[in-house]
């Protein structure tokens, strides 16, 4: 029996609370069809979490980098440029 959604909910390290107050850059690439974890809940964590850039492509699934790659590349570069001199 498989047992990862019930290790998922627990944070025995309390990452959770330690992600609200992080100074680390935090960028995440999602799809608007993402069935594993839906944007719905990135729009909740995006409220709560200081520092999360949340892009999201119309369109696109589990795997937005695999089908837009250059424009995923062309998000990721532009990340780093921006956070690397702060």
């Amino acid at each position: 029996m498989a047992r990862g959604g019930e290790d998922f909910t627990l944070d025995p390290y309390k990452a959770r609370e330690k992600l609200q107050t992080t100074t680390t850059p935090i960028l995440v690439i999602s799809g608007d069809h993402e069935i594993c974890f839906p944007v719905q809940n990135w729009f909740d964590l995006n409220r709560i979490w200081p520092t999360l850039q949340l892009i999201v492509f119309p369109q696109a699934g589990h795997g937005p980098h695999h089908q837009h790659p250059e424009l995923a590349v062309a998000y990721i570069h532009a990340f780093i440029q921006h956070n690397q001199n702060k």
